[in-house]
């Protein structure tokens, strides 16, 4: 994805399933998925989780997951 779609993505009232596929991806999670993998497996990645971390007990939701999202490709992209 570029600098460019990402601010449309922005932009747009609903988040595509794409945004989260290209953070997949640039997070070589598994980078051969294509995004028809993706869309089978994306009820997995949205799962509501809690995950031990040397902090304690860490939550993650939807949310977060888009939080986690947006501020990856905002670093990414310097914005």
């Amino acid at each position: 994805m570029t600098k460019e779609e990402y601010l449309k993505i922005r932009e747009e009232e609903a988040i595509p399933l794409s945004l989260f596929y290209y953070y997949f991806i640039d997070r070589s999670l598994n980078p051969t998925m294509t995004l028809e993998e993706f869309e089978a497996y994306f009820p997995q990645f949205m799962q509501y989780h809690a995950i031990e971390t040397k902090n304690g007990i860490k939550y993650i939701n939807f949310n977060s997951i888009v939080n986690k999202v947006y501020n990856y490709f905002n670093k990414k992209y310097d914005i």
